[in-house]
């Protein structure tokens, strides 16, 4: 066995390979970008180097700054992770030619299964089946719009390098397909530095199933059952479970002898995972990872093993350390992906400072895959991944609510994320659904994406409670001196009353209360009265009991310029106003085209004076390795622009001014 590891790859990746590394005895060394300095996979390793500035490119994914790094840490081996660098037979060969080990299968194998379009070719003339489609080399627009009208409509675009759904996009009709192709055209080249792209023939809500593979130098080739990776929003996963319920006998076997095919094919070396689509007891081939995938846990669970100490073994030269009949498949296992993104603003990743972090105690049946701390910023440059939430049981239904409690304890606030939107997916996961589909999580957005709400008035009046215990009087505009002119809620022959006012996520509230003691307040409505009791459990958690709903505890977190009350899985932003002075213009007239997340200008598409139709697309940014076109919310003129192409813009940033037709002379 090698002594010391190089892991090519930050956040929780890079966390839970040295994490088994580490337990083996060997020497982990990290790389980190200039935003990453203080990272956890950085504080984890033994040591680590720069890499280079935040952007992807010009670090995490530079092949000569991460070689000059291994060369510097004398690293004999090195482990990509499982992001775009282990499907990049160019940096295996980078890894070999260096000097040290590539943890992973050898470049020819990689570049074999990782360009989509060969993997098709490779696949028909073996005889799995695939989805029909085209995978040629034709590329011009011309080309692919004519493959698509012959293939049928519905179809998938999809780069022919890389995965993750970036670069991917439906097309229902044959409507702007130029645009779409070159969307996918941009988005592919950004994040595999390959503008290939394939055509598929889009099954309707199938079921998306894969196979854990693995082999040696010596032949060996075994499976570790399967995983149903059917739950995904913009073609990305968001919970896996292992086994698939409701497979049957034929299909599994079916799945299985098709991905043991594959890899003995190309006498294949390492993890990998040959992924299906399953529709009406029909399944088809669509890719090969060549790499431990992000959904692994659930099978080392469902199989007890460490697949990454698999890996690391392989690599060394030694044979598989089991036999296909010593591999076992016991229980159940679930595993929620938590990002940093907005589900109410269809999954637009967000950002900024993480400025508190708990998820569950690891215990019997859960586990945590984290890669960030607080104090740590998410920022546009990486994947918005945070943690991977996982939970195992004997069953499905008690691993299910495993997880949903797990979701329960894990608090993160800072930037928005899908926490809410993870409870209640697993709540569908509890609710008797045996089987979900591709398309699951689109025909019940609304009720999933459902959370708190800060009209609610039962969670305005938690918000008045914690302002309460926490001494603030937040219509205080002035120290005055008499009592007869105090607004500190002293009344004659009245109860006392406190006016809260306060914003709860950009949202003004003004609230009054009558103090019942330290820990208790009243308040008064037009037909109904209502109290709010409590007390602090730690630092940060409190216990809450409202007449309207059961006792609740909520996490609560001070900053210099605000509060943030955690409920449910949602962080609300509370700051306090000055009741005099402080105004708020809830009313959005204007036709402004705001950045919704931090990223970079990549297109303008608006000319000064133009007119525009409501949701004409004005401006392209990029973030996190995707595109997010922006168009106009009115019919009118456009009065300014206000950036240009590769600007680096923050969010709420004002791209594009519109003026309402109304509003023109």
């Amino acid at each position: 066995m090698f002594d010391k590891l190089l892991v090519a790859n930050r956040g929780e990746i890079a966390c839970r390979i040295m994490r088994t590394a580490q337990r083996l005895g060997i020497s982990c060394t990290a790389i980190y970008s200039d935003s990453d300095q203080t990272a956890l996979h950085v504080k984890q390793a033994d040591e680590a180097f720069r890499v280079g500035p935040n952007a992807a490119t010009d670090s995490y994914l530079s092949t000569e700054h991460i070689i000059d790094a291994v060369r510097r840490s004398n690293a004999n081996a090195v482990h990509p992770g499982y992001g775009f660098l282990s499907e990049d037979p160019l940096f295996a060969a980078a890894c070999i030619e260096a000097g040290a080990i590539f943890v992973g299968p050898t470049p020819a194998q990689i570049e074999m299964m990782a360009n989509k379009a060969t993997a098709r070719k490779e696949m028909e003339s073996i005889g799995v089946p695939v989805v029909p489609g085209y995978h040629g080399p034709q590329q011009d627009n011309t080309a692919l719009i004519k493959q698509i009208h012959k293939i049928g409509f519905p179809v998938i675009v999809k780069p022919s390098a890389g995965g993750g759904g970036k670069g991917m996009r439906v097309a229902a009709t044959g409507d702007d397909l130029d645009h779409l192709l070159d969307t996918c055209r941009r988005e592919a080249l950004s994040a595999f530095n390959d503008a290939g792209l394939i055509i598929e023939r889009f099954l309707e809500n199938p079921r998306h199933i894969e196979v854990q593979v693995f082999g040696d130098t010596y032949g060996n080739t075994v499976h570790f059952y399967e995983r149903d990776c059917s739950l995904q929003r913009r073609h990305q996963k968001v919970i896996e479970e292992a086994p698939a319920r409701e497979l049957s006998s034929r299909v599994r076997e079916g799945l299985i002898a098709c991905a043991l095919t594959v890899t003995k094919a190309i006498d294949y070396h390492g993890a990998g995972t040959v992924e299906f689509l399953v529709k009406d007891e029909l399944f088809y081939f669509i890719e090969m990872n060549t790499r431990l995938q992000v959904e692994h846990p659930v099978t080392e669970l469902i199989t007890q093993t460490d697949l990454v100490e698999w890996q690391l073994r392989v690599a060394a030269g030694q044979p598989l350390p089991m036999t296909q009949e010593e591999i076992h498949c016991r229980g159940h296992a679930v595993q929620a992906r938590l990002y940093a993104e907005d589900p109410t603003r269809d999954f637009l990743p967000t950002g900024g400072e993480v400025v508190f972090a708990q998820f569950p105690q690891p215990r019997a049946g859960i586990r945590v895959d984290n890669g960030v701390k607080a104090g740590d910023v998410i920022g546009i440059d990486y994947d918005p991944m945070i943690a991977k939430i996982i939970a195992y049981d004997s069953d499905a239904t008690t691993a299910w609510s495993k997880l949903h409690k797990a979701l329960t304890q894990t608090w993160l606030a800072g930037p928005k994320t899908n926490l809410s939107f993870l409870s209640n997916l697993s709540n569908a996961g509890l609710s008797g659904i045996d089987l979900f589909d591709t398309g699951f999580i689109s025909r019940h957005h609304n009720k999933l994406t459902a959370g708190p709400d800060p009209n609610n008035p039962a969670i305005q009046r938690i918000a008045c409670w914690l302002l309460y215990t926490l001494g603030l009087r937040a219509a205080a505009a002035q120290t005055l001196d008499t009592a007869w002119q105090s607004n500190d809620g002293w009344r004659t022959n009245l109860p006392a009353e406190i006016h809260f006012r306060f914003l709860l996520d950009e949202q003004l509230i003004d609230l009054s209360a009558c103090p019942i003691d330290a820990n208790q307040l009243s308040f008064v409505g037009e037909q109904t009265t209502h109290s709010v009791a409590g007390e602090w459990l730690t630092a940060n958690r409190l216990k809450v009991t409202d007449s309207d709903d059961p006792s609740l505890e909520i996490t609560a977190v001070e900053r210099t310029t605000g509060y943030y009350l955690g409920m449910s899985g949602h962080f609300f932003r509370l700051v306090v106003t000055d009741g005099l002075t402080t105004q708020v213009d809830k009313a959005i007239t204007s036709g402004n085209v705001n950045a919704p997340m931090a990223g970079r200008v990549i297109d303008v598409r608006a000319t000064p004076g133009m007119q525009v139709q409501a949701g004409t697309i004005l401006v392209v940014i990029e973030a996190m390795k995707m595109e997010h076109h922006l168009a106009s919310p009115i019919t009118g003129h456009i009065a300014s622009i206000e950036t240009s192409i590769g600007q680096l813009v923050s969010e709420a940033h004002t791209l594009v001014k519109v003026t309402p037709l109304e509003s023109l002379d």
